[in-house]
């Protein structure tokens, strides 16, 4: 029964990892969210539901196009594959199976709100990294949920939240105005501010660490491979994603880590 719960989750989280595909697709298409079908972005064939079943699709069809052959782009199982992944790791790890045995509202709401949390992580993550951009049509409504989670779960730790989203916020937008929006862009500013009220004080500043030094290491790679230039730029939303969602799960024991080495736990 147990491995059956986490398969479901999985299946939920592809299916949700499907949608993000389409809304990344027709963020930058432009096209409508609500009342355009799925289409081949080479051909433009109307797909059918056996063209859209997550993660089998792609391999019943050897990853190309049932009608022009064209291949599909490995960002659509990835991005299902991962968003599944996270499902179960969240689902597992922030106690869902406890909610089969004793239900409890606060527990759901939390794991909920990590869900939909994570979808608009994995979003913003791959929109930055294709296209170099994080949208306010994305940012706006990750901001309201995450007012109303914390509204609804404990208002006890929202002036932790708002503490971190003024913090990290504020320190991002001093590298942009410092640096003329040549190191950052308003777009990580604007998901800064966005990251620290979903993580909250002090667990934001390992995000903060996360990011930057993830980051800085990449981009030391890249140009030891001499796939980038000591002033090219890297898709910054893309680590700060990743460092948040790792946050969420060693925030807290990295901060302890830190504090028992000072002496200061």
């Amino acid at each position: 029964m147990f491995f059956i719960i986490l398969f479901f989750i999985f299946v939920l989280g592809a299916a949700v990892g499907s949608f993000l595909n389409v809304v990344i697709y027709r963020l930058h298409s432009k096209e409508g969210m609500v009342f355009s079908s799925s289409k081949c972005p080479h051909c433009k064939r109307r797909l059918g539901v056996a063209d859209l079943v997550p993660l089998f699709s792609f391999l019943f069809l050897s990853g190309k196009c049932r009608y022009c052959q064209k291949e599909i782009s490995w960002q659509y199982p990835v991005v299902e594959f991962v968003t599944g992944l996270l499902f179960v790791i969240i689902f597992y790890f922030k106690g869902g199976i406890e909610l089969f045995l004793s239900f409890d509202l606060i527990l759901f709401l939390n794991i909920l709100f990590l869900l939909i949390v994570s979808s608009f992580l994995i979003l913003i993550f791959v929109y930055d990294l294709k296209h170099y951009l994080i949208l306010d049509r994305v940012l706006l409504p990750a901001y309201l949920v995450t007012l109303l989670a914390l509204l609804l779960t404990d208002t006890s730790q929202i002036v932790f939240h708002l503490l971190g989203s003024f913090i990290f916020g504020f320190s991002l937008f001093l590298i942009y105005y410092i640096s003329k929006g040549e190191w950052i862009g308003g777009g990580d500013v604007k998901l800064a501010f966005l990251l620290g009220l979903m993580i909250g004080f002090p667990e934001i500043m390992v995000t903060f660490f996360l990011a930057f030094v993830g980051g800085g290491l990449v981009a030391c790679v890249l140009m030891l491979l001499g796939k980038k230039k000591l002033h090219d730029k890297l898709p910054l939303g893309t680590f700060l994603c990743l460092a948040a969602f790792l946050s969420f799960f060693i925030g807290t024991g990295m901060i302890e880590w830190y504090l028992g080495l000072l002496g200061l736990e």
